[in-house]
């Protein structure tokens, strides 16, 4: 059922609450942003690239008024130019990510430093997550 699954992405991602961030981490204590996100749909056999700017071309866009828990958000211009950042929408306008300030953490998408930011989102394909 996708609304368990999606339920698991989002208690999945919250049970790494509070692990380091490392810029080029994939896991095993550490994270980036990107490796984050890929480790959590990895545990649900959803494969994704590598970096946020690749997993921005993965999935099926969605407005940000109808997102869903689970849903990847991205944002640009963050450290580099285009598409720099990429978190887990948890619900209530929270997301989940690992942040270079803090490791992974839940923040608040109306935060003016996120909407400055928006980048856009994606929705993991019912039956081929997101290729």
């Amino acid at each position: 059922d996708l609304e368990e699954r999606d339920a698991r992405v989002v208690r999945g991602a919250m049970s790494f609450r509070g692990t380091p961030y490392r810029m080029g981490a994939e896991g095993r204590g550490a994270f980036d942003c990107s490796s984050f996100v890929r480790h959590i749909f990895a545990k649900e056999g959803k494969y994704l690239p590598r970096t946020a700017a690749e997993q921005y071309n993965c999935g099926r866009p969605v407005d940000k008024a109808d997102l869903k828990p689970g849903d990847v958000v991205f944002f640009k211009n963050t450290y580099k130019r285009g598409v720099s950042h990429v978190g887990i929408y948890m619900g209530d306008g929270k997301f989940i990510h690992a942040s270079s300030r803090g490791g992974v953490k839940e923040s608040n998408l109306n935060d003016s430093y996120y909407i400055n930011h928006w980048a856009g989102a994606r929705r993991p394909n019912v039956t081929q997550g997101f290729d």
